[in-house]
Order: C-alpha cells, then sequence, then structure tokens
C-alpha cells in the first residue's frame, strides 16, 4: 500500500506535492491560512488555494466541514507524505509552524503548549541544541502543568516523561565533567517527579506517588523522612 501510495504522490505536479507535503507536517487536518503561511516557496504560496483544489479532484483529500480546512482521506497518506521529506526540510516546516503557533496565538498559547512542545521537539530532532531543547523542554514541562490542573493525569505523565528522557539525552550528550545548563537542574527534574507524583496519587496509585516522592528528594540528596509534616515541608520547596 505505501508503495502505490508513494508512486501516486510522485506523479503529481511540483506544487501540488509539496503541498501535500507541508500538510502532513501539520496533521491530518489542516486549514489553507496555515499552509499557505508555511508554504516554503514564497512566490508560489498564491497558487496553494489551486493546488488544494487538485488534490481534493484526484481523491486524496477531502473538504472539512470546518471553513477552509482539509483533510487527509487516509491517514496513511499522510504518514507516507511526511516519510518523503528530507529530514532537514521536515524540521525547517516544523519549526515554521511552531512560530506561526506562537505568533497567531501570543496572547494565549495554553491551548497550544502540547502542540509547541511537539513541533519545536521536531525541530531539534537528534541534534544537541541547548536553546532548542531548552524551548521544547519549556512547553513539555507548561503542558504537563495544565494536563496536572485539568486532572488529565495520564496526559501529564506523558509530557513529564518526555521532558525527563530529553533531559537525560541533553545531559548524556554533555559528558561528565562539563558544566551543565540551568535547564538541566536537578532541582528541575526534582519538581517534574513532584508533578508526577501528584498525577500518579490522583489515578489512585499511591505506591508509585509515594516511589516518585522519595526519588524528587533523592536527586536533591535529601533523605526521605517518616514523619508527613516534614516529608510534605521538603517537598514543598521544589
Amino acid at each position: 500500500i505505501q508503495g502505490v501510495i508513494t508512486s501516486r504522490v510522485d506523479r503529481l505536479p511540483p506544487g501540488p506535492r509539496l503541498v501535500l507535503k507541508v500538510a502532513s507536517v501539520i496533521g491530518r487536518r489542516f486549514s489553507l491560512p496555515l499552509v499557505q503561511n508555511i508554504f516554503p516557496i514564497v512566490e508560489n504560496q498564491p497558487a496553494v488555494p489551486e493546488y488544494l483544489e487538485l488534490l481534493m479532484r484526484v481523491d486524496i483529500i477531502d473538504q472539512h466541514t470546518l471553513p477552509e480546512t482539509y483533510v487527509f482521506k487516509h491517514v496513511i497518506t499522510q504518514e507516507v507524505s511526511y516519510q518523503l521529506l528530507p529530514y532537514s526540510q521536515r524540521r525547517q516546516l516544523h519549526r515554521a509552524l511552531a512560530e506561526w503557533l506562537e505568533q497567531t496565538y501570543v496572547l494565549d498559547l495554553t491551548p497550544h503548549y502540547p502542540l509547541l512542545a511537539h513541533h519545536w521537539g521536531r525541530t531539534l530532532g537528534e541534534q544537541v541544541d541547548h536553546t532548542l531543547a531548552a524551548t521544547t523542554i519549556g512547553y513539555m514541562e507548561k503542558a504537563g502543568e495544565v494536563s496536572l490542573r485539568e486532572g488529565a493525569y495520564d496526559e501529564a505523565l506523558d509530557h513529564f516523561e518526555r521532558a525527563l528522557a530529553l533531559v537525560a539525552r541533553m545531559r548524556s550528550a554533555e559528558g561528565d565533567g562539563e558544566s551543565l545548563p540551568s535547564y538541566l537542574s536537578e532541582a528541575r527534574r526534582a519538581g517534574w517527579l513532584l508533578r508526577m507524583a501528584e498525577a500518579y496519587f490522583g489515578n489512585g496509585d499511591s505506591l508509585r506517588c509515594r516511589a516518585l516522592c522519595h526519588e524528587a528528594l533523592a536527586l536533591l540528596g535529601e533523605p526521605f523522612p517518616h514523619e508527613r509534616p516534614r516529608m510534605m515541608s521538603r517537598l514543598t520547596k521544589l
């Protein structure tokens, strides 16, 4: 199936083929203004509506119920189109999309924290770039905090686990004996472990909650107090 779809995409004219790839970075559902804004060939941006019309005629995408919004008819078409993008171009498009979100929703980015974490993370890729990593981790942290406040405990855990994994990768890349950037601090990681403990408690898993409290204190070189008031006093400092 993937081979058939790849062949079909390759037979498209250059403009519609590139639009399809740009849309694949956004997701299964995408809007005309967004595709047009991040389309990498600036002089061809006015032609994007025509390219989308052609893709509809050949039955690759469909009109969504929302205005100026389209959807891939099959998710595998989106996946194949994304895989056809060169790695460097993927990163460029993810960055353009993240920057568009920041500029468009500057007055309230809160609902977009997960998307921003995703697209900045894809911009980072496997690089060791502390500026991009700090930006990505910042959005992961904010997305986790919002999910925790809203009682979406599994989502909160996922965001904080991703942040911890990225921090571990960046710390490993620095090697021993290096001066680590502040965003990789033990105190910050301990804070995330505490938030995760709250999420596990919310899910009714008191054993995992307690284990993470132990882990958070250990990161700071603190013993785990047996008396609850002393434990809460230390943890609330994180």
